[in-house]
């Protein structure tokens, strides 16, 4: 279960223990509305959340949950002051507007209960998925600007601008509402300098890639200073392809379509000597890397089943020859629906 899920989840039954006392006959819902209700109508069903007759309460929430967004105001006035009963029914409502498919009902749904002052426990929940909604939304924004998002893990998302980026300065707010974005890649991003400010604010950053910007020299030595935690890795823009998680730099990776693949360098594969000089190890392959520019060409040794041989590899540019396909980083926190709701519930009152 996803932990947006999960949370409502929690949040549900929270509820149940004040709301339901013991089950009773089934209450079916009566067909949506065609047309949105009148004030008046609306009005009236929230008065009715507190009504002496259990069917008239039940029948007003199955209308207000109906009604969708028209009826958010009366529900949240609802859920703040409302009674114990009319308040858990009214809370019950927003929570069924978080599964909703408009994205800004459910937004807004999670809105109301977090500030719900009378219900901290309740607000608290809502204020952790609200979040976690917030930082989907912008990261859906980022990707529809021509970004890539990455997962490493649960707290380690990596945003990627690269040369399809169309999103300018302006589009970069949406960084501010991930709070997990820790890797931010320049990838041959059509950005300069001031994208180093908007990074700069960013609390939850540990590593800045810039590889082959216009950014100046100047301005990422003022960004080193002004985040001196921050790893930043500055690459002139050439791209091999490769990644290695071994210690001795063997090639556990080679990007399909690289500059590696055509050059016919394979999985198992040492790179031992680069245009003629020595490598001990991956780290060493990578700082003689960042010194070229793409479509530079030179002369690597491989060995190859304890034998050497050398290709010539031209390098390909970061930001055009990465495959790497986008995956929302927070997709495994969408809302996903779950019918958690019990098909009878009664209120009886004491």
């Amino acid at each position: 279960m996803s932990r947006i899920a999960n949370g409502r989840h929690q949040l549900r039954l929270l509820l149940f223990a004040v709301l339901a006392s013991s089950v009773a006959s089934e209450l079916f819902a009566e067909p949506p509305p065609t047309n949105s209700p009148a004030v008046e109508q609306i009005e009236q069903w929230a008065a009715q959340l507190d009504d002496d007759r259990f069917d008239i309460r039940q029948r007003a929430q199955q209308q207000l949950e109906q009604a969708g967004e028209p009826a958010l105001t009366a529900v949240a006035e609802v859920a703040k002051s409302g009674s114990l009963e009319s308040s858990t029914r009214a809370i019950n409502i927003l929570l069924q507007w978080t599964e909703a498919k408009e994205h800004g009902l459910r937004l807004t749904a999670l809105e109301k209960l977090s500030i719900l002052t009378n219900r901290p426990r309740e607000s608290s929940m809502a204020k952790r998925l609200l979040a976690e909604v917030r930082a989907q939304a912008a990261l859906d924004a980022l990707i529809a600007l021509g970004a890539k998002g990455i997962t490493h893990s649960v707290n380690n998302v990596q945003v990627i601008l690269g040369p399809q980026w169309k999103g300018g300065y302006e589009g970069l707010k949406h960084l501010a509402d991930i709070p997990h974005a820790s890797w931010i890649s320049l990838h041959d991003a059509p950005l300069s300098d001031p994208v180093l400010a908007h990074i700069a604010a960013l609390p939850g950053v540990q590593r800045v890639e810039i590889y082959g910007t216009e950014i100046s020299p100047a301005a990422i030595e003022k960004f080193k200073k002004q985040a001196p935690s921050v790893v930043v890795d500055v690459r002139v823009g050439a791209y091999l392809g490769v990644g290695s998680r071994n210690v001795q730099g063997s090639i556990t990776e080679v990007k399909p379509n690289s500059a590696a693949e055509k050059a016919g360098i394979k999985l198992g594969d040492r790179i031992t000597e680069f245009d003629g000089e020595k490598v001990v190890d991956f780290k060493e392959l990578t700082d003689k890397i960042r010194k070229h520019k793409p479509g530079d060409t030179v002369t690597l040794t491989l060995l190859r089943n304890n034998q050497p041989r050398k290709v010539k590899v031209t390098f390909g540019d970061w930001g055009k020859s990465d495959t790497t396909p986008s995956v929302p980083p927070l997709n495994q926190f969408r809302i996903q629906n779950p019918n958690i709701l019990p098909p009878k519930i009664q209120v009886n009152r004491r």
